[in-house]
């Protein structure tokens, strides 16, 4: 390059510009050097440059090179001018010069507009003033950045704003495809207004303030507050300032003549506007009255002339659709230019687009009345923009009802049912359950998307006049509509690459790829999820880069790592990071709306799901719930009918139960709160399957917790059942989860009917039955092999109460267990479930004569993966072995005192970790135990045997407190009163002892025939 680089003299939207010394030609040059380097900006430079160059005027900046720089940054050389903006230029000047000055200026865009460019950003920094040495001050106009050819269309899109608010005309500010030579000619307007009235003629303190003013209101008239500008001078640039471009000056040369007659004193050939005129533009402001006044007009013409009043009808039909077309156009530009602003509170700019969509309602033709259609289709596109999407679609439908069939319609139609898919798509993204979130999807799909498939491929892209980006963007709706993931996702980035500004391209993609996560989860292939995901994520970024106040993209960044948060579920240890950028990108959301509820009942999901494997890791939860609770409570306080919110509560309540309940807490008011919560959901949303699913399983554990403290669960059970059997019944579901939720519950209530002594048969075979049934929906599914094995420990249990030999069962269960952590290594339910079988294995062999050692040291490698997420069940297990030893030990003749010791405070750590009636079991059985050891081997101390059986009659009496009858307990309870005839001297003692103590155990075998073997001792007669 032979340019040096000289003087910084400024800074534009591109680039820096510099004053350079050309050594070749000897003159000052200046060089606009390219500073973020990428191909779009590259190519808006060269734009510029080719722009610029075709207009020859000498009041036009030159262009005369473009080339790189050493560094391979793209500059322009252009025409270095020694000037000063046009507003600081004519502080010092008269009326005549500074009118003379934009003249010239009107000349110089003329000169443009004859090459068929449209400068599009005319204000006074790009108007630079320079003053001769004769004094001459000489105007030039530069910064062609944002030309465009006249002629040219689809290289201004809909709804695309560029140039400077104060200075736009509304049609560029409604982001309108046709600009013409008009625009600029308004543009000129604004630009003499400023200089002779010394502020815009729009006033607002914010740049959108400003454009919303500009779309929306007349402008100041100029002599109001300017009264020193002649009239005809005033009237030449209010008729610039005309909203409707077909009663502005029709071309640069028109203003620039006009300006010249009144330098010259010359009748001008504007004219201004009068009164009749003005009592119109106020009609058309207050359409009720117009209503009034059209009605009488109507009539008298009807009586002069019917074709009269069938022409006047199509015009007026025409205007009408017209203007509410454009004012619909307003208000979705005014939202996308509040989304594209650095992020910031928008409430203030909804509210105002809430207020002007109002006041459209309000002027909405009554049925029947001309311009109806056109009305609601203005409503419906202004409300589908604001994210009212439902309500959208009734004033849409409406239109179409009435018999609008327009394209734009058409178009806003298919949008509307598009976005009414893809809220049901998220709501299913809320099921766990793959079979009920494929439901979920198929009913969507059925009932949503064909009608936007409908609507969606019956728009004439031509017809629409659509841009190519917008045609490209519906290709890959209706790809995602027919479940061609691949296609919608290339679609939306493609879009995005047409127009980078069009950032639902982006949002497109994300959301394609975000369907494609939820499928290969489903699939099993969670590497393939995983980089599914990775790509809706990036592209969720990049539409918050180029939108970075709308709250949609953060929400969906927010909802991929609420996805990541469950595949976490299955790592070991769990891994609950992603949700600090889940409450970033929901945060995110609620800095530009702080009254989003959804973005509070999604950060209300991330934080019980990430407490939730907080317990697994065995970290408390309760900081996380805390959280959750509170967004959820905001989410209900902004919309009191939300049915996710309400289910993020209430599975936020269950997770703290669940904790409670392993810790000694009071988890039943809990459960209670949880259950309120979530069918206080069902209410809103009747079949929603999370709810029902979520409502399950916080009634069934209601009830394995109340038959663990010794309640009556069974009403907690009826109700689960018929919860879990509701979502069955929807057509054609089968759902795993609903299945394997019907098992556990049936196995629970199976073995607690089995510790009562009562009939358990029936219910443990429809638990397998339905275990069965979900590992035949989805094979492979764990969960379902865990239950499994739930059940077949039940049915040894069942086997051992019936006196039958139950190592088959108990083998089966093992090896499901076994089968379930090798896919899931350490898994902590599984491995409780699996320490107490082989715990329980082990005191099987010691009462065959067998060494349980082996056992019992695996039981205790097993249960170590529990410590922390399940301490009672821990505790329970460990204590459990430890009598199993100290049984062992005395058997083999050792010093078992300590090992008694043990047991005790291992079981004592059970029940203040759970109170459970296990716990309550393990303690009397210890001490019964103990007390018989002793009076084998040292009768003479009576004291400490009297204290272990009153201790063990005791915590048998806790048991029967809470579960009368239970034949566990009667048999503690026949051991301990024989226990009590051998320690008594009176021969009477001694026989009502033992006539107590058969009949007691006559009693536990009548319940559970299993325990003969146990209690034959006690039940054999005595002499």
């Amino acid at each position: 390059m032979r340019y040096q680089t000289g003087t910084p003299i400024g800074r534009g939207g591109m680039g820096e510009v510099y004053e350079v010394w050309d050594p070749v030609l000897e003159r000052p040059v200046a060089l606009k050097v390219l500073s973020r380097f990428d191909p779009e900006t590259e190519a808006r430079m060269l734009r510029e440059a080719r722009a610029q160059v075709r207009v020859e005027h000498p009041n036009v900046c030159k262009v005369y090179e473009v080339g790189k720089t050493e560094d391979g940054r793209p500059f322009i050389a252009m025409q270095r001018i020694f000037g000063e903006p046009l507003d600081e230029a004519v502080r010092d000047l008269g009326l005549e010069e500074t009118v003379g000055l934009v003249r010239t200026v009107a000349e110089a865009v003329q000169a443009a507009h004859a090459v068929g460019l449209i400068h599009r950003d005319l204000k006074p920094s790009n108007i630079l003033v320079e003053e001769r040495e004769d004094g001459e001050r000489v105007p030039f106009v530069v910064d062609f950045g944002l030309a465009r050819e006249a002629e040219a269309r689809g290289l201004t899109t809909t709804g695309e704003t560029l140039g400077t608010p104060g200075y736009l005309s509304p049609e560029q500010a409604a982001g309108l495809p046709d600009l013409d030579r008009r625009t600029d000619v308004y543009s000129l307007g604004v630009v003499l207004y400023e200089l002779l009235a010394g502020r815009l003629p729009f006033s607002g303190s914010t740049p959108l303030e400003l454009l919303a003013a500009v779309l929306r209101d007349e402008p100041r008239e100029l002599r109001k507050g300017a009264p020193q500008v002649p009239v005809d001078l005033a009237t030449i640039v209010m008729t610039c300032l005309e909203r409707d471009p077909d009663r502005r000056y029709g071309s640069a040369r028109a203003l620039a003549d006009d300006l010249g007659r009144f330098l010259k004193g010359e009748e001008i050939r504007a004219r201004p506007i009068g009164p009749g005129e003005r009592f119109r533009r106020r009609v058309r402001r207050h359409p009720v009255v117009s209503a009034f006044a059209a009605a009488a007009l109507l009539a008298l013409i009807a009586l002069a002339a019917l074709a009269g009043w069938v022409r006047y009808q199509a015009n007026e039909q025409a205007r009408l659709a017209q203007r509410f077309g454009e004012q619909a156009q307003r208000l979705e530009s005014l939202l996308r230019l509040t989304y594209l602003t650095p992020l910031h509170d928008i409430r203030r700019e909804r509210a105002e687009v809430e207020e002007e969509l109002a006041q459209l309602e309000a002027e909405l033709p009554a049925p029947g009345e001309l311009g109806r259609s056109a009305g609601l289709t203005a409503v419906g596109r202004a409300r589908l923009r604001l994210g009212r999407v439902e309500e959208a679609r009734e004033a849409l439908q409406q239109a179409w009802n009435e018999g609008a069939r327009t394209p734009e319609l058409t178009v806003a139609l298919g949008r509307a049912w598009t976005e009414l898919y893809e809220a049901a798509l998220e709501r299913a993204e809320r099921v766990p359950d793959p079979e009920l979130r494929d439901h979920q999807r198929r009913r969507a799909r059925n009932e949503l998307g064909g009608p936007a498939r409908t609507y969606l491929d019956s728009v004439d892209v031509t017809e629409a006049q659509l841009q190519a980006h917008e045609v490209v963007e519906l290709e890959g709706l209706m790809a995602l509509l027919e479940g061609d993931l691949a296609t919608a996702e290339a679609k939306g980035s493609e879009a995005a690459r047409l127009s980078p500004w069009y950032y639902e391209g982006h949002l497109l993609a994300a959301e394609a790829a975000f369907l494609v996560v939820l499928t290969q989860d489903a699939a099993g292939a969670q590497a393939e999820a995983l980089e599914a995901l990775e790509r809706s994520e990036a592209s969720f970024s990049a539409a918050t880069e180029v939108a970075p106040s709308d709250p949609e993209p953060r929400l969906g960044k927010c909802r991929g790592a609420i996805r990541e948060l469950r595949f976490n579920f299955d790592r070991q240890p769990p891994d609950p990071s992603p949700y600090d950028r889940a409450l970033s990108s929901c945060g995110a959301a609620l800095r530009a709306d702080p009254e989003l509820g959804r973005a509070y009942a999604l950060r209300a999901e991330a934080a019980w799901a990430a407490a939730r494997l907080l317990v697994a890791r065995g970290e408390s939860p309760l900081e996380l719930l805390d959280s959750a609770e509170e967004d959820a409570r905001r989410a209900l306080e902004i919309d009191p009918a939300d049915a996710a919110a309400w289910g993020h509560l209430g599975n936020a309540l269950w997770v703290r139960a669940n904790y409670l309940a392993d810790r000694s807490g009071e988890p039943l008011p809990v459960y209670r709160r949880a259950a309120e919560a979530l069918e206080e959901g069902l209410r809103h949303a009747p079949e929603d399957p999370f709810l029902l699913l979520s409502l399950g399983h916080v009634l069934s554990s209601s009830g394995h917790h109340t038959g663990i403290v010794g309640g009556d669960p069974a009403e907690f059970w009826q109700r689960a059942d018929a919860v879990y059997r509701r979502a069955l019944a929807a057509p054609g579901l089968r759902s795993s989860r609903l299945y394997n939720g019907l098992c556990i519950l049936n196995s629970d209530w199976g073995y607690h009917l089995l510790t009562l002594g009562e009939p358990a048969v029936e219910r443990l075979e429809e638990a397998e039955q339905a275990c069965r049934m979900a590992l035949e929906i989805r094979p492979g599914y764990l969960a379902a092999f865990n239950s499994l094995g739930l059940v077949r420990w039940s049915q040894a249990e069942l086997f051992r109460a019936q006196g039958a030999d139950p190592t088959l069962a108990l083998a089966e269960a093992i090896e499901l267990f076994e089968q379930v952590l090798a896919e899931h290594p350490g898994r902590p339910s599984t491995s409780v479930n699996l320490a107490n079988l082989l715990t329980l294995q082990g005191r099987l062999a010691l009462e065959r004569g067998e060494d349980p050692s082996a056992l019992l040291a695996r039981a205790q490698e097993v249960i170590e993966n529990a410590r922390e997420p399940f301490p009672a069940d821990y505790a329970l297990i460990r204590g459990q072995a430890q009598l199993v030893r100290a049984r062992l030990t005395v058997r083999r003749g050792g010093t078992v005192e300590k090992t008694w010791q043990r047991a005790l405070e291992i079981g004592t750590e059970a029940y203040e970790k759970g109170r459970s009636l296990p716990s309550l079991l393990l303690l009397a059985e210890i001490h019964r135990r103990r007390a018989g050891w002793r009076l084998d081997t040292a009768p003479e101390l009576r004291a400490p045997v009297t204290r272990d059986l009153d201790a063990a009659a005791s915590w048998i009496e806790r048991v029967f407190e809470r579960s009368p009858e239970q034949p566990d307990a009667l048999a503690e309870r026949a051991h301990v009163e024989h226990l009590r005839s051998r320690l008594a001297t009176d021969p009477a003692d001694r026989q009502r002892w033992l006539t107590t103590a058969r009949a007691t155990a006559q009693l536990a075998v009548s319940k559970q025939p299993g325990l003969q073997a146990a209690l034959e001792g006690v039940l054999e007669p005595q002499n």
